[in-house]
């Protein structure tokens, strides 16, 4: 939206150059654009060769709601406000004629110290510097910088053949984020706190919006250091739902060493590290490792979540091997759990849902078969074995010294193969 236009042009002629200066309204509070330089008009084109030019944009108090009817991209990315900054662009042999720009050597931009409010955001994006190379078909940001919850956010990007397909590539470091201090409440599905690094790397093609999300690939790594889950205790939340032990969270405190008992006492869950391995591909996020580590317990999970914020999650918990030491000590039940490092795994229920109602069950179907299978396997096949007085007929044998018939000294009958083979197939 253009308005309040102004333009001098001194020594204006057909055929020599002369400078002009143009001051306009662009989305904005005022004449919040300036343009300036020496020009040409070619008559025979008919033509405007902008043989150098200096386009300054002041982006305080920009009409947001505005750009976002005019331009449906605004709305992807969710901007509430421009509070300030400086946008310069800047061009030699620049050719417009009817329909647009004819040629372009290149143009060159800055956006320098600029204060943009996200949406998601809870606070201002600060401190934007941008630089941009524009050249007849290709884009390059050589280079964005921007503070963010205490950290900071580093990014390159190229855009080729913009008139047509837009193929782009770009890559973004992120650097001690604080995530507490990123994103609105609404948004968090857990209060969580730490230092957010990672790094990503992507590529696009595509006419439109549509186009390149459809066409997006990014991959990215993660990183969450010295974290923490406020308001959640998610091993106590985890053991409570132990189906066999439905009263293990009240009771735990007075049966395991006191230097543990304190994790049962926090009304949070502190967290050595969070590593996350994600990709964006068919217009999803598929999470491919995600890996949360603590003193006492590590979760593994993996999963996907549409555009909709479907989440699909599948997860697996281990206790730590010292801490489960203490439980199958303390709670015989435990040792039908242990895994063949000595640590305690409990199965989550497979998750499908909305991201925000996630809350993570243990799977007591899977705790369950696995309690029969290490547990309830040697139990039962005890009781048939004796039922069928198999253990003390190999006993009468043996003592009886009977020759070629017999099985070897301290072999198992055959009666007892075959129980032990059918008690494993279905165990398995």
């Amino acid at each position: 939206m253009l308005s309040q236009i102004d333009v001098e042009a001194h020594g204006l002629s057909f055929t020599r150059d002369f400078t002009y200066q143009s001051r306009m309204n662009v989305y904005g509070m005022g004449q919040n654009v300036e343009l300036n330089g020496v020009a040409r008009i070619d008559s025979a084109g008919p033509r405007l060769i902008l043989k150098d030019f200096r386009l300054g944009f002041q982006m305080a108090g920009l009409a947001v709601n505005q750009l976002r009817k005019d331009l449906p991209l605004m709305e992807v990315i969710k901007i509430e406000t421009v509070s300030q900054g400086e946008a310069v662009l800047e061009g030699v042999d620049v050719v417009l004629g009817p329909g647009g720009i004819k040629e372009m050597n290149s143009l060159n931009g800055n956006l320098m110290d600029a204060q943009v409010k996200f949406e998601p955001f809870q606070y201002s994006i600060d401190n934007i510097d941008l630089s941009v190379r524009l050249g007849a078909t290709d884009f390059n940001i050589e280079q964005l910088f921007l503070l963010l919850a205490s950290g900071k956010i580093v990014a390159k990007a190229r855009v080729e053949n913009y008139f047509e397909d837009n193929k782009t590539d770009f890559n973004v470091s992120v650097e001690d984020v604080r995530v507490e201090e990123l994103l609105k409440r609404q948004y968090m599905p857990l209060k969580v706190e730490g230092r957010l690094s990672g790094a990503l790397e992507g590529k696009a093609e595509g006419k439109d919006v549509n186009g390149l999300r459809k066409s997006a690939v990014v991959g990215a790594t993660v990183e969450l250091k010295n974290g923490m889950i406020r308001d959640v205790n998610v091993l106590r939340i985890i053991l409570s739902k132990i189906p066999f032990l439905p009263d293990l969270a009240e009771e735990i405190e007075t049966r395991i060493p006191s230097s543990y008992q304190a994790q049962f006492k926090e009304n949070h869950t502190l967290l050595n590290k969070v590593a996350l391995n994600v990709r964006f591909e068919d217009e999803k996020i598929w999470i491919d490792m995600l890996e949360v580590d603590s003193d006492v317990f590590l979760l593994k999970a993996n999963g996907s979540m549409n555009l909709d914020q479907n989440l699909y999650l599948d997860a697996d918990v281990y206790i730590s091997k010292d801490f489960s030491i203490q439980l199958s000590g303390s709670y015989e039940e435990f040792t039908a759990l242990l895994d063949d490092q000595g640590r305690i795994h409990i199965p989550f229920q497979p998750y499908e849902g909305q991201l925000m109602e996630f809350r993570p069950l243990p799977d007591i179907t899977s705790i369950g078969r696995s309690a029969l299978k290490n547990k309830g396997k040697q139990e039962i096949k005890k009781a048939i074995l004796k039922v069928l007085d198999i253990e003390e007929n190999e006993e009468i044998i043996q003592e009886k010294g009977q020759a070629s018939e017999e099985p070897p000294e301290n072999q198992p009958s055959q009666e007892r193969l075959l129980i032990e083979g059918v008690f494993d197939a279905i165990f398995k």
